[in-house]
């Protein structure tokens, strides 16, 4: 796609650039691989400050695929 004019054109865009053109999509962050927490606690779940963060989505872990999560952020930081 050479000119994209719609917000659905530059989604396409987005998820072809990712290599997400084919795959499942995380319901979460619709295949960003981001989404907003309702506190700068975000998916570490501890105390935080009163604003919206954008952060890694929980769900799929940055991946964008719903088939496909990366490894859990809070595992790979439990292991160390």
């Amino acid at each position: 796609m050479s000119n994209p004019q719609t917000t659905e054109d530059w989604l396409k865009v987005c998820l072809e650039w990712r290599g997400l053109e084919d795959a499942r999509l995380c319901e979460v962050c619709g295949g960003s691989g981001i989404r907003c927490y309702g506190s700068t606690a975000t998916w570490r779940g501890s105390i935080g400050g009163m604003t919206l963060t954008n952060d890694v989505c929980n769900k799929c872990w940055g991946s964008g695929n719903a088939d496909r999560p990366w490894p859990s952020h809070k595992r790979l930081l439990n292991d160390h």
